[in-house]
């Protein structure tokens, strides 16, 4: 027995939080780079609350798959990343069952048209369309989902959460390093 060999269905995605001094410069930055890319901002919010020092906001953008680390080295050129995260997921079952329920679908939908053609009378008619109709519409749904997952491993989601400091901290500093090194600290205190 020889296990055919299938080509991986694998999508990408990431997330990233980073700091910037200048907010409206990195979110102009984010969307030219974007458009280059062909790609798309599929939601972005802003949010300025009150009594803090800058701005924060929320992007989710879809670009090519192919181009998601050099977008997000683009990004790092541009912001402090305080955390990236990048995951990716093999949907190959649900992409194979869904071509296969396709395929079983069109041969049904061939069958009752070729039955249709064939039909005797009114109520076989009525009953071979009642079905077709059925048959379209399944057909209609996986093929929906098909395209849907296609989407999904050629356009990598790239979900970006912006904060606008007085001064973007450098790499082991700001306030998740602090809180960090403020735990470390007072564990080596109770230690010695």
């Amino acid at each position: 027995f020889k296990p055919a060999v299938v080509n991986r269905v694998v999508t990408k995605n990431a997330e990233l939080f980073v700091e910037t001094e200048d907010y409206e410069k990195l979110a102009k930055f984010i969307e030219g780079k974007v458009e280059d890319l062909y790609g798309y901002v599929e939601s972005s919010n802003e949010y300025d609350y009150e009594g803090r020092a800058g701005r924060s906001g929320f992007m989710t953008i879809r670009i090519p798959a192919k181009d998601l680390e050099a977008f997000i080295t683009s990004i790092e050129g541009e912001a402090t990343v305080r955390t990236k995260t990048i995951k990716t997921a093999d949907i190959t079952s649900n992409y194979v069952d869904t071509e296969s329920k396709i395929n079983a679908l069109v041969g049904e939908q061939s069958t009752l048209l070729d039955l249709l053609s064939k039909a005797k009378s009114l109520s076989e008619t009525i009953q071979i369309q009642d079905r077709l109709t059925e048959v379209r519409s399944e057909l209609q749904y996986y093929e929906g989902m098909k395209l849907r997952m296609e989407n999904e491993v050629q356009y990598s989601s790239v979900t970006i959460d912006i904060e606008e400091v007085t001064h973007a901290a450098a790499s082991g500093s700001g306030f998740w390093y602090d809180v960090k090194t403020g735990f470390t600290d007072r564990s080596e205190e109770h230690t010695s």
